[in-house]
């Protein structure tokens, strides 16, 4: 409120007050946005365009607001952390499949206008909360899908081409609801839908063609989420005429060989068919044809056929062949049925391995034959790993026909573990026990001496003659040899020679001062060893050479 008063050289004269008066900015909040418009989607993000608000409250619009909420949950959240000053956002850090709501806000100078009901979307600016737009429409996160693969041709009549292919090999995050088939019936011609409905199936006889002319067709997908593919590749020009192909069966590589089955048991030959027309099957035992009765039974579809055996006997075995409009077919390979003999079953595994070896980079490991043969010899193994604190197992090699391998690019200082699965022409048996966890170090062994007693006895040399001294050796890391003779060098006297497993000394023309105590040291990481050999020299004679292993 406001009040005056005259004042004159006599003094001060009554008040005068207003009234009431509300401090407060001339401007009102915005008016709301126009609904967002979603303009571009993928799996993770959605972008949005909207237009201005109708009424800017008096005030330039400074910025604008959006928000977003899962359309099954209750609470908005910012999309922008800074005010946007353009009409369009991309949304980003969407999880693909949910569907989401957008709302947007715009700013300007003014205070704070009244709340909206719930349903409704506020504007907020320094001023305060003005109104907001109407919600979108609940949009979901998607990719584009994949275009169908493998368009394939499967029937040409005079008046129709009939097509199949396989579903996408990508959705694109939504479900695949519909097929579009599309022919073109000249080159840069336009495309022709042939379906009116939605297509669900992954094949469509396209009927109505003009018999002799030519056409190109392709299909394109649609998913859940109103997004189309591009079009899977074309089939290529295809004449419409009469299609007339002599059929063809293709058996697997395994029913060109011996079948194996036991006798009594049941046994089931199938077979791939094509042919146009679509093939007639005959199975034939003999030349005669056998049909469905007894123990046999004969299924067949457009590009399928199976026999079923019941209680096979030693003479079933017979040639397929199947008949249409264009002639018949050549036989396929004689086919044995049965062989009547011993079941043969999986071997069993073998017993746990044992390490043998290992490096920094590598573990060897060795183990028996399984107790059990399966009834047919073991022709290889397969070795399995895994690091101690992981689940997955790793195939070292997947058929080694020895009882030892070396699994190699371990890493060192890692603990392993190790299975061993028996292979006959069965199968693989299960895993062996596991061995216990073993670290990919490098091993250590004290070096030893590996000779025999008689190496160890005095040696008897003819004057004259040479000699070579062989001492086999054990140890981890190789350990180093040296080879001593009081007063003498023996690196310069005889040829010291050393492997990782054996060192030896060679003296061409002994005299008498070679007789005497040689010995041999050896020394690594872990320890050392010597041993101590005897020579003695006698009358010259011929060359000799001793070498003990």
């Amino acid at each position: 409120m406001f009040r005056i008063a005259a004042v004159n050289k006599f003094g001060v004269g009554e008040f005068l007050e207003s009234d009431p008066v509300v401090a407060q900015n001339p401007f009102t909040t915005p008016s709301a946005p126009s609904i967002p418009i979603v303009s571009a989607v993928t799996g993770d993000s959605i972008a949005l365009t909207w237009e201005r608000p109708e009424s800017n409250g008096g005030s330039e619009i400074d910025g604008y607001i959006l928000e977003k909420r899962d359309k099954e949950g209750v609470r908005w959240t910012r999309c922008n952390k800074r005010r946007l000053n353009d009409l369009r956002f991309r949304c980003t850090g969407l999880t693909e499949g949910h569907y989401y709501q957008f709302r947007v806000m715009a700013e300007n100078a003014a205070g704070a206008g009244t709340p909206s009901d719930p349903s409704e979307v506020y504007a907020e600016n320094m001023a305060g909360v003005g109104l907001c737009s109407n919600t979108s429409d609940s949009v979901a996160a998607r990719d584009q899908c994949e275009p169908p693969q493998n368009l394939t041709v499967t029937n040409i009549t005079n008046s129709s081409v009939s097509l199949s292919w396989d579903k996408p090999e990508y959705d694109g995050g939504a479900k695949i609801i519909g097929y579009i088939v599309e022919r073109q019936e000249e080159p840069g011609s336009c495309w022709l839908k042939c379906n009116f409905t939605n297509l669900l199936d992954t094949y469509l006889e396209v009927a109505g063609l003009t018999e002799g002319e030519q056409y190109v067709f392709r299909v394109i997908a649609k998913n859940s989420g109103e997004l189309f593919s591009a079009p899977s590749e074309t089939t290529g020009p295809i004449t419409v005429q009469h299609d007339v192909e002599p059929p063809k069966i293709m058996l697997e590589d395994k029913l060109k060989q011996v079948v194996v089955v036991k006798a009594g048991e049941f046994l089931r030959l199938d077979a791939e068919i094509s042919g146009r027309p679509n093939p007639t099957v005959f199975w034939l035992k003999n030349g005669r044809n056998i049909g469905s009765k007894g123990r046999i039974e004969i299924t067949a579809t457009r590009s399928h056929t199976s026999l079923l055996i019941r209680e096979c006997v030693r003479k079933d075995s017979g040639q397929v062949f199947a008949e249409n409009a264009a002639g018949l077919s050549e036989p396929s390979l004689p086919c044995p049925l049965t062989l009547a003999e011993d079941p043969k079953f999986l071997p069993s595994p073998p017993a746990k391995p044992t390490i043998v070896d290992s490096t920094r980079s590598s573990i060897t490991l060795s183990w028996n034959k399984p107790l059990f043969d399966g009834g047919a010899t073991v022709t290889g193994y397969k070795v399995e790993f895994r690091k101690l604190t992981e689940e997955d197992w790793t195939v070292a090699i997947h058929n080694t026909d020895t009882t030892e391998f070396t699994v190699t690019g371990l890493t060192s200082g890692t603990e392993y573990v190790f299975v061993v699965r028996s292979i006959n022409k069965i199968g693989i048996s299960d895993p062996s026990p596991e061995t216990d966890p073993y670290v990919a170090t490098e091993r250590e062994e004290v070096p030893t001496f590996d000779v025999s007693p008689e190496m160890r006895k005095m040696l008897l040399v003819k004057e004259s003659s040479s000699f070579t001294l062989t001492v086999p050796f054990t140890g981890k890391p190789v350990p180093t040899a040296l080879w001593e003779k009081a007063d003498v060098d023996l690196r310069v006297r005889g040829l010291i020679n050393t492997t990782s497993s054996a060192t030896s000394l060679t003296v061409e023309r002994a005299t008498r001062e070679d007789s005497g105590k040689y010995t041999v040291k050896l020394q690594n990481v872990v320890g050392s060893a010597s041993l101590t050999l005897m020579m003695a020299q006698f009358d010259k004679g011929s060359n000799i050479g001793i070498e003990q292993l």
